[in-house]
């Protein structure tokens, strides 16, 4: 059995709810027990156990509300206030009255990141009067991503002549006009690797500014008043040009109250805290968990969506690779867009066993789940799964990355630059470390109570991020495995790949025979003769991809051997 090699006694997030003297108004105080741990439940009950001493009024944010989860919150404040203090509240919560005062009245109130947002743009804040406490699950991206074309550009220097500062809108479209094919032409004759950005603070800009402002008050058109707020959040805050756009930013900063933390397990390593202490200031906290009993399986491959959709059989190939036991419960990772795909690669592996998913499932006593990155953090769904398939390197578009920095420079009052892309330490760190917790998330969505042995399958090439993520599975069985896959349309290169895959797939019929045929050894040299394979050096590399097919049939490589031990458990086994 899994076990935690010690635990957290939480103190200090109790004392940083109920001690004044800890408090801080200018920064959120990260804390980043370990996932699992099970400190969003230990914030909730500090919260309820502190209404019995102290009238502090709090907030609670969490990721999701639906299918109950923010009842469940607020039950379990309540039920360790013993009474009840804790309400919930929701977009439709606050379209009525008798909702909104019954919350207003709340010593502590439960909401989502989305209304969290909300009270970021200066909306219902009323809901926040009095509160001291602001306690968030999970870090909130306020990364709102605002783009300019050069179509919107035509509309401001077409669509605002009637009004009186339409003469300073004609210039200024013609000025943002003049910046675009500046940057477009660089970008596309000199440099395609580059993020150029641009600020808008010299003086003379100021009446543009006004004129913007003053228009937006006077535009009733929804999608007028619409294009003219982007032109004004391009104009405060600067922007980015990429990909033949401006990209910029909603004006909206964090709203603080007296006390302000965050419970985020990320904490430890991601760069997004560490650049911007200022706004953040990390509890860091040690692992406790032992996974000295889990597997993880690392297929060392590049799965960028470009690559993937190059291989002849990626899906199928790497269904092969899982073990898919009697009872076993499932969960596979992937991009959004590659859920169905995933769902109908298995449905072809086990067509010959049904026509849906809950028909294989039925047969085999196991449990499938697809789901995507972005789907999964601070889910608890999968708590007893045994096993998670990380299918991709979940890389997002590098301009969100650099976004996310630009925002956060610009909340810290620091400068910014263009970016060269895959060269900005600081962009590379918060992209590095994002990968990298979403895989860790996703490892952590199975085996919540660690009580089993459990197994993890990730097909990626970002070893950087890999070993991040190995750093917080304290004892993890590491296992890095190479896998062949055929490429699409390639000539030269995919025949000669295609002649290994059919030498490789010679040596494992071979071997099979002597697995089926109960012998206890076999000279490598009749393998080689029997799979017409002369090059001893091209046998070698043969048997490095059939490593996991050796283990699987418990056939030891022994000088110039296989020795073969022929398992006598009647494990059942439905690969």
């Amino acid at each position: 059995m899994n076990k935690v090699s010690k635990s957290y006694d939480f103190d200090e997030l109790r004392q940083q709810i109920e001690n004044k003297e800890k408090w801080n108004k200018e920064a959120f105080t990260v804390f980043s027990y370990e996932a699992g741990s099970g400190k969003s439940r230990e914030s909730q009950r500090f919260l309820g156990e502190m209404t019995k001493n102290y009238s502090y009024k709090a907030v609670y944010i969490q990721r999701f509300v639906k299918d109950n989860r923010l009842e469940e919150t607020v039950n379990r404040i309540n039920e360790f206030a013993g009474r009840d203090v804790a309400v919930g509240i929701t977009g439709e919560d606050n379209k009525k009255k008798n909702g909104l005062d019954k919350a207003k009245g709340a010593q502590i109130i439960v909401c989502s990141h989305s209304m969290y947002k909300q009270f970021c743009r200066g909306l219902h804040t009323e809901l926040l009067k009095e509160r001291e406490i602001l306690v968030v699950d999970e870090y909130i991206d306020l990364v709102e991503r605002i783009y300019l074309t050069l179509e919107d550009m035509a509309s401001l220097w077409s669509d605002f002549d009637l009004y009186e500062q339409g003469r300073e809108m004609v210039v200024l479209a013609e000025i943002l006009k003049e910046r675009y094919y500046q940057y477009s032409t660089l970008l596309n004759a000199v440099n395609k690797q580059e993020i150029f950005y641009l600020d808008f603070q010299d003086t003379i800009y100021a009446k543009y500014k006004r004129a913007v402002e003053s228009l937006i008050t006077s535009v009733h058109d929804r999608v007028q008043k619409q294009l003219l707020m982007k032109i004004q959040n391009l104009l405060k805050n600067g922007g980015l040009f990429y990909e033949n756009c401006f990209h910029t930013f909603e004006d909206i900063s964090f709203y603080l109250l007296e006390n302000n933390m965050i419970l985020d397990a990320n904490g430890n390593f991601d760069a997004t805290y560490q650049l911007h202490q200022d706004i953040f200031r990390v509890k860091n906290q040690p692992r406790v968990f032992d996974y000295s009993q889990i597997i993880l399986k690392h297929f060392n491959i590049n799965t960028s969506k470009g690559q993937l959709e190059k291989y002849l059989n990626f899906y199928e190939k790497m269904l092969g690779e899982i073990e898919f036991n009697k009872g076993s419960k499932i969960l596979f990772v992937t991009e959004k867009d590659s859920v169905r795909t995933v769902q109908e690669a298995l449905l072809i592996k086990y067509a010959h066993i049904g026509d849906t998913i809950e028909e294989i499932e039925s047969h085999f006593d196991i449990k499938f789940e697809v789901e995507y990155f972005g789907n999964i953090i601070g889910r608890n769904d999968f708590r007893d799964f045994d096993k998670v398939v990380i299918l991709k390197t979940p890389n997002y578009s590098y301009l969100d990355y650099a976004l996310k920095s630009f925002y956060l420079r610009t909340k810290s009052g620091k400068p910014m630059e263009s970016i060269r892309i895959f060269e900005n330490q600081d962009i590379e760190s918060i992209r590095k470390t994002a990968v990298a917790a979403e895989i860790y998330q996703a490892i952590k969505r199975i085996n919540r109570d660690m009580k089993k042995n459990a197994q993890i399958y990730l097909f990626c090439d970002s070893t950087e991020e890999v070993d991040i993520v190995r750093q917080q599975l304290k004892n993890v069985q590491y296992v890095k495995q190479e896998i062949l896959f055929v490429e699409k349309g390639e000539n030269g290169k995919k025949e000669g790949q295609s002649k290994l895959v059919e030498k490789i797939n010679r040596v494992q019929d071979a071997l099979l025979e002597c697995v089926h045929s109960n012998i206890d050894s076999i000279r490598k040299k009749d393998i080689r003769s029997q799979a017409s394979i002369a090059d001893k050096s091209e046998f070698s590399k043969i048997l490095k991809y059939l490593e996991p097919f050796l283990t699987i049939y418990h056939i030891e490589s022994k000088g110039q051997k296989f020795i073969l031990k022929h398992d006598t458990e009647s494990k059942e086994d439905v690969s």
